[in-house]
């Protein structure tokens, strides 16, 4: 006698119902997750922006000396940004003179919407040149700011930067 051997596996209509179900929480989860990922990057960048800043603040301090936040090249701060200190008084950045280069960002589809031409610390810790950068994502309501004010403190914030 032959004995029939029980087949397992699964049928088409159980996979057919996994892939349904797998379609609805994808469609569900990716927006959520791409919203994530764009506010981690604005947090990543805004959060770069302020260690910048109190690189900056710090180096005028301690050398006496102003310490400038300038873009790394004409194309603006979303290309990098360098901190650096004119040690011999000649208005130009050489490459003795560079405290720090930051890399530009990888920022995604992130803009930058508002930003000062540069960042000047007085030996004191003062802020020259106070300003606003704010950072905007594809997402409503995708913002961060990083505000510098005249005392030369740099603050994060969730908002968009004021228009005054």
């Amino acid at each position: 006698m032959i004995a029939m051997r029980r087949q397992s596996g699964f049928t088409l209509v159980e996979i057919m119902v996994t892939i349904a179900i797998l379609v609805i929480l994808m469609t569900v989860g990716i927006p959520g997750f791409q919203r994530m990922m764009e506010q981690n990057q604005l947090a990543t960048l805004s959060n770069e922006l302020l260690r910048s800043m109190t690189l900056a603040r710090s180096e005028a301090l301690k050398r006496g000396r102003e310490v400038m936040v300038e873009p790394a090249g004409e194309e603006g701060w979303m290309q990098g940004w360098v901190v650096w200190t004119d040690t011999d008084g000649d208005g130009d950045r050489a490459d003795s003179e560079v405290i720090r280069v930051m890399a530009a960002p990888d920022a995604g589809k992130l803009t930058l919407d508002q930003s000062p031409d540069s960042i000047t610390y007085e030996p004191s810790g003062l802020a020259g040149d106070s300003g606003c950068f704010q950072l905007s994502g594809t997402s409503e309501g995708s913002v961060r700011s990083v505000q510098i004010l005249p005392t030369g403190r740099a603050a994060v914030s969730g908002d968009a930067c004021d228009d005054d």
